[in-house]
């Protein structure tokens, strides 16, 4: 795989401690086929499994995979709640309000999908496992 963090950018952040690189907020696209290779975008398809990542930087547990019920518990999806903000536009030409929709929104169009929740710490190589265990990856 590619670093898609220039060099400079690269050295500047390589000797942070975890707690201060946690909070920086500094984000980059990623060209898919440059950083994994050809045909592993689709412009569509059908959403099948959604993993939720609430796990925590200074936790002790072990990571944990498991399912979450959004028909009972719809606030579980508040992670993903974000307003449309000017990049949606209807129709008719308006922008929706800067309001997210409610959690119950999410779970509605959600219906149908396999949801999961990464919890404990922060362990890519555990998740990966995790869920190539459960037939995801």
């Amino acid at each position: 795989m590619i670093d898609i963090l220039p060099a400079q950018e690269r050295a500047r952040f390589e000797h942070l401690p975890s707690s201060q690189l946690w909070d920086i907020e500094q984000k980059y696209d990623v060209l898919i086929p440059n950083a994994y290779g050809a045909n592993k975008t689709a412009l569509s398809g059908t959403l099948k499994h959604l993993v939720l990542l609430d796990w925590a930087l200074d936790s002790t547990a072990s990571t944990a995979l498991s399912s979450v019920d959004i028909a009972t518990t719809p606030e579980s999806l508040e992670g993903l709640r974000k307003s449309p903000g000017p990049f949606f536009q209807r129709a008719d030409g308006h922008f929706p309000a800067e309001q997210a929709p409610s959690n119950q929104a999410y779970a509605d169009h959600l219906a149908g999908v396999d949801v999961l929740r990464l919890t404990g710490a922060i362990d890519f190589a555990r998740a990966i496992g995790l869920l190539q265990n459960r037939g995801i990856l």
